[in-house]
């Protein structure tokens, strides 16, 4: 009896010292004063209590269990997903259920993560993966990603294939600010290909060292060029451009081969330009440029400069069809018109076909050598100037070339020199004239330019020569050179040679008193002719 006594004593103080100190150790006499149980072994464990339970949400086989109490379980049981299986649990009085203790393989069943080309959850990093959900990158706090992935912020995804890079990047060097760009660089020579969003237009370009092209979109216009660079100096361009305005154009220039040339749609009309050009500053400059324009008000108009910017011609086309049998000529203002034929000869100079007579008509003044071809052949085929019945032609027959004037009271041909005028005359039913006229006449000369003959002849007979020596012969061709006059007659021609209006002198002295030359002739008295001497 003393000892039951003894060991309830020695039992009670146990627990008195427990519960004065707060703490109990097991293994060691100093437990940590931070702890209510401090348990310390090399080779033994702490074992907790080990129970069956049927259901994470049913208490049972513990009675009211307390919030955290631990256990671990050995039964396999439940129904899913308040099934359980052998393990540690810990009741939450808050869930009202018993909650698992994960260890390694209830980590693996519960990865997002699967292996790729099936269901089996990843257990490492060097394993291809992939999950259904969605990943987002950035501050999602505001509001949830609907994308499968999305980044707010820059971002790089690059790949290299040896000189070779490819990849997608914001924030890019080649287009910086806030660009996203998609790039292909050789980096052994820097060329390029790429595409890429700016804050001022979306842009697709190739470039190497010396030539570059690009297709281009911003607010309000979309461009497709191609240019061709030396050194940092820009020397050949092409460019189709398109403005919200409604504008179009195609340009081209090339500073070495010297040109420039646009095909433009704008608000005043269809442009072709052409022009010379030494840099691109100078293109299509006013001073050198060729232009076709389609207008919608005015019609078309051509103009042509050369290249030192002289204007060789400008003009615009009718805006209305023409009728039958009309032609396009040029009037004021630089009109091209349509024209009736017999206005057009008219107004400017040309020839046109008289329906009446079928006869070619000339109109106006000659401003330029004309040259006038008729049909060449053996017969006569002149070109005849007539009107009120008189008629000016110039003609070839063979070998002949004739110009005649045929007037119905008289014909006549005059040449004119300032105020000096020589007419040839042909009188109706009256003799032919040459004569000499105007307020400039100093007289008349009929010549030879050289030494030769000069002849007259009536019936056409020779009646009379001055040869080229000066002598002149009557009834005799070649006139004695020693002789200034040789009259020869017939022998059978009786008709005498009668001299008239010679002076009367007594005597040679009287002649010689009133200034008769010596050799001229004078009458006596009595009727003798007389040579002074």
């Amino acid at each position: 009896m003393k000892n039951k006594n003894l060991l309830f004593v020695t039992i009670m103080a146990l627990f008195g010292t427990v519960r004065a100190n707060a703490q109990e150790g097991f293994g060691t006499n100093s437990p940590a004063p931070s702890s209510v149980i401090d348990m310390t072994a090399t080779n033994k464990g702490a074992l907790l209590p080990r129970v069956a339970l049927t259901s994470t949400i049913a208490a049972a086989p513990v009675t009211a269990p307390a919030d955290a109490l631990t256990v671990f379980n050995t039964a396999t049981a439940g129904v899913a997903p308040n099934d359980v299986t052998p393990g540690y649990y810990y009741w939450s009085t808050a869930g009202s259920q018993w909650i698992r203790l994960l260890n390694q393989n209830d980590a693996v069943s519960l990865e997002p993560w699967q292996i790729q080309a099936g269901t089996a959850k990843a257990g490492t990093n060097a394993q291809s993966i992939y999950q259904t959900g969605s990943v987002a990158v950035g501050d999602f706090s505001g509001a949830a990603s609907t994308k499968k992935m999305e980044v707010k912020g820059t971002f790089k995804s690059e790949v290299a294939d040896g000189n070779i890079t490819y990849g997608t990047e914001m924030d890019h060097p080649i287009l910086p600010a806030q660009s996203i760009l998609n790039y292909r660089i050789d980096n052994s020579t820097g060329d390029y290909k790429m595409m890429a969003v700016h804050p001022f237009a979306s842009v697709m370009q190739a470039k190497t060292s010396t030539t570059e092209s690009t297709m281009a979109v911003n607010d309000v216009q979309s461009e497709m060029s191609s240019r061709l660079v030396t050194g940092a100096i820009e020397t050949a361009r092409s460019t189709v451009r398109t403005a919200s305005s409604g504008n179009f154009f195609m340009e081209t220039y090339n500073v070495t081969n010297d040109y420039g040339s646009t095909i433009s749609l704008q608000n005043d009309g269809l442009r072709l330009v052409h022009s010379t050009t030494d840099a691109p500053t100078t293109f299509l400059s006013e001073n050198d440029r060729s232009e076709i324009m389609v207008q919608k008000a005015e019609g078309v108009r051509f103009d042509f400069k050369d290249a030192v910017g002289v204007s060789k011609g400008q003009y615009w086309f009718p805006v209305t069809s023409g009728t039958a049998g009309q032609v396009m000529t040029q009037s004021v203002g630089n009109k091209i018109v349509w024209t009736t034929p017999s206005g057009f000869a008219l107004a400017n100079n040309g020839l046109t076909k008289n329906a009446t007579t079928n006869e070619i008509e000339l109109g106006g003044t000659l401003n330029r050598t004309t040259v006038i071809t008729t049909r060449n052949g053996a017969t006569d085929h002149p070109f005849r100037f007539s009107g009120n019945g008189n008629t000016v032609s110039v003609s070839n027959a063979g070998t002949e070339g004739r110009i005649t004037a045929t007037g119905t009271g008289r014909g006549s041909i005059a040449v004119t020199g300032g105020n000096s005028i020589v007419d040839i005359y042909a009188d109706n039913n009256a003799v032919g004239q040459i004569a000499s006229r105007g307020t400039g006449s100093t007289g008349l000369i009929v010549r030879t330019e050289t030494a030769t003959p000069l002849s007259f002849q009536t019936a056409n007979s020779e009646r009379m020569r001055i040869s080229g020596a000066g002598t002149v012969g009557i009834g005799i061709i070649s006139p004695a050179t020693n002789t200034r006059l040789h009259i020869v007659k017939d022998a059978a021609d009786l008709t005498p040679a009668i001299i008239v209006g010679c002076n009367t002198y007594a005597d040679n002295a009287a002649a010689v008193t009133a200034g008769l030359p010596v050799g001229g002739l004078y009458r006596k008295a009595d009727g003798t002719l007389m040579v002074r001497y």
